[in-house]
């Protein structure tokens, strides 16, 4: 669901004035978040199914005067994508196939930051992800995923030890 399909609903419901903040605050999330639930998800139809949850959700709080904030947006999809392992029955951890997915916005360097951000188990890539791609700080990711700060900073610590250790095994050119 594109952020446009929602101020369609939104007009056609007669509350099209009152969603321009909604709007907004989308937009500048969409491609962001996405990508968070495609690098939790490895899967572009399931990260855009909980795109779209979200988005309804971010609508329906907007009905109720509540406002909305990317963390918030963040812990909506972050529930939506657990939902959605769980009825997997089990977090996949292989890599998926981004390139059919991100070939028209991501430069190669970004390619191959996903293609590494795929090794690591889905704890360490989420909170690597959150804090090196998306910019949350160690503080905000705690409250994001309701654990320790030193929990965020050990798996900061562990996924980038990972990430090292597959650069420096892996020659050159072939990540």
């Amino acid at each position: 669901m594109e952020v446009g399909s929602i101020m369609g609903f939104a007009t056609a419901r007669g509350t099209g004035g009152e969603c321009a903040e909604l709007l907004a605050v989308l937009e500048s999330h969409q491609d962001r978040l996405y990508n968070y639930l495609l690098s939790m998800l490895m899967d572009g139809d399931d990260a855009q199914d909980c795109l779209q949850d979200t988005f309804l959700r971010a609508y329906e709080q907007s009905l109720r005067g509540s406002g909305i904030s990317g963390p918030w947006l963040y812990t909506v999809a972050r529930h939506r994508a657990v939902d959605v392992l769980r009825s997997r029955g089990k977090v996949q951890g292989g890599p998926a196939d981004l390139a059919e997915v991100c070939d028209s916005w991501w430069d190669d360097r970004s390619q191959q930051a996903h293609n590494l951000l795929s090794i690591l188990p889905a704890q360490e890539r989420e909170v690597l992800y959150l804090f090196d791609v998306d910019g949350f700080s160690g503080e905000e990711i705690s409250r994001l995923l309701g654990i320790r700060p030193g929990a965020v900073r050990a798996r900061i610590f562990r996924a980038r030890e990972r990430v090292r250790r597959q650069r420096q095994s892996t020659p050159s050119g072939e990540e």
